[in-house]
């Protein structure tokens, strides 16, 4: 972390890096530019930050990578570890073929 960290304020180090994040002008137009997420990943994504935060949320992006590539490798078994509120695994699920299979594994 040390060397991550080098040149970073306290109060920048003190917020979440998922803030710093979203502050990124280029990862705004990434955003805006990729495909975006099924409307229920999306509705999950935001009752999940009002009830709950953000702070154990899979990013967008590492949702969108996940969803491609599932889809490039043909993959027909998903192995999800650490569930949270499911947001991963029903991405998985939804670029899965129909006859996919997600398996998620909560403590």
């Amino acid at each position: 972390m040390k060397a991550f960290s080098r040149g970073l304020s306290k109060s920048c180090m003190s917020r979440s890096f998922k803030e710093l994040e979203t502050k990124n002008p280029y990862l705004e137009y990434c955003l805006k530019m990729s495909t975006s997420l099924p409307s229920q990943v999306e509705d999950l994504l935001e009752s999940t930050r009002t009830e709950f935060g953000d702070k154990l949320l899979s990013s967008t992006q590492v949702l969108q990578l996940n969803r491609f590539l599932i889809g490039v490798t043909g993959a027909r078994k998903v192995l999800d570890i650490g569930v949270y509120t499911g947001a991963s695994a029903m991405t998985a699920a939804l670029a899965l073929p129909d006859t996919g299979q997600v398996y998620a594994l909560e403590k």
